[in-house]
């Protein structure tokens, strides 16, 4: 496997901010713009589905805690599993281009997150179309040069960006964050041009409760940039070096005894348990 990653470095950059900030604006440009790698856009909308986004479905689950059966016993959250689930989506598809095979489901279950996901990577040509209605076999177009994957969403807590940098951490990964900052006020009229807007309610709520990348708190977070939405031609240079710096030097896996993943873990544990309650409590803010 340390071959295979060696021979086709794949990065995971996670883009995060509020809704209207123009995240999916600079994705779109960045793919179109780079040379250096494939990009691959995985936006989180188009592939939990807008069941997993509806306002007024999540506000009918608010008494259900968005912690994880295994904690106090508790039922997990639909948002939150739909969440998970394309965790573990993203997880067997590294594997799978880590070591090129065939691409199929995890558990061998073709769910609605699976199919979705690649639908979304069928039309960035990564995986090859088939006629297979399941989406339960597809075979991953390898390509010479590195893959980034850039994850679109608001990520507006750590813990929720942590997830992914654990999963560069398993398997040796470039990873590396991006946040487009934007005034509310920007960020509300943009949202109202939009055919499938939130509340302005939500978006007040998210910017007050968001946790902006801390690289001098969190080494984990030390590959990041904090991006000005209103100068966003400006970018490319910065995001490009940030990006190949990642991939040369990709994420090192840790021991099960590490003090640092000891540390990392317990934390983490922490950050769930506080956006749970922050799901509980106010309308759940994943849009």
């Amino acid at each position: 496997m340390d071959a295979a990653a060696k021979s086709s470095p794949i990065g995971l950059c996670v883009l995060c901010g509020l809704p209207g900030a123009g995240k999916s604006t600079l994705a779109q440009r960045l793919k179109e713009r780079q040379t250096s790698c494939s990009i691959v856009i995985i936006s989180y909308d188009d592939v939990m589905g807008d069941g997993a986004f509806k306002e007024q479905a999540l506000l009918e689950c608010r008494e259900v805690s968005c912690q994880s059966e295994n904690q106090g016993g508790r039922e997990m959250s639909p948002w939150k599993r739909h969440r998970q689930q394309l965790l573990q989506c993203l997880e067997t598809l590294i594997i799978t281009l880590l070591a090129p095979s065939a691409l199929r489901p995890p558990n061998g279950k073709a769910d609605e997150t699976w199919k979705r996901l690649v639908q979304c990577l069928e039309s960035q040509g990564l995986v090859s179309d088939g006629e297979d209605s399941e989406i339960s076999s597809r075979s991953i177009n390898v390509r010479s040069s590195p893959v980034y994957f850039i994850l679109d969403d608001n990520f507006y807590y750590q813990s929720m960006r942590y997830e992914v940098f654990q999963l560069a951490r398993k398997y040796s990964l470039g990873f590396c964050q991006l946040y487009l900052q934007c005034p509310v006020d920007c960020c509300l009229m943009r949202n109202k041009e939009r055919q499938n807007g939130v509340t302005d309610r939500t978006i007040i709520l998210m910017d007050s409760k968001l946790e902006r990348p801390n690289p001098e708190k969190n080494t984990w977070e030390k590959n990041s940039l904090i991006l000005d939405s209103s100068n966003m031609d400006d970018f490319h240079g910065r995001i490009t070096s940030l990006m190949n710096e990642a991939l040369e030097n990709p994420v090192m896996a840790l021991g099960d005894d590490s003090e640092e993943k000891v540390r990392d873990d317990a934390l983490t544990l922490q950050d769930i348990s506080h956006f749970g309650d922050w799901d509980l409590k106010t309308t759940a803010l994943c849009i």
